[in-house]
C-alpha cells in the first residue's frame, strides 16, 4: 500500500500504513522535522522492519570528552 505522506500526522498513522520503504521513512521523517535514523531506529525498536534493514540512514554518534 502507498500512502500519501502529507496526509500523516502520526506515528500510528504511518504504521497503519505499511509502507516502510527508504522513500517513505525519508518522506515521513521530513514531515515529522526529525532524522530518519530516529524514524528507522523506532520502526526497529518496534520490530516493524529487521535491524539490519536500513542501517544506511542511521548516523552513529560518539561522546566528545572524556568521562
Amino acid at each position: 500500500m502507498t500512502w500519501d505522506i502529507a496526509g500523516i500526522t502520526s506515528y500510528a498513522e504511518f504504521i497503519a500504513g505499511a509502507d516502510f520503504s527508504e522513500n517513505a521513512i525519508r518522506a515521513f521523517a521530513k514531515q515529522q522535522n526529525i532524522a530518519p535514523g530516529i524514524a528507522v531506529g523506532r520502526l526497529q525498536h518496534d520490530d516493524h522492519v529487521d535491524r539490519s534493514h536500513f542501517r544506511a540512514l542511521k548516523k552513529s554518534i560518539r561522546p566528545v570528552g572524556g568521562a
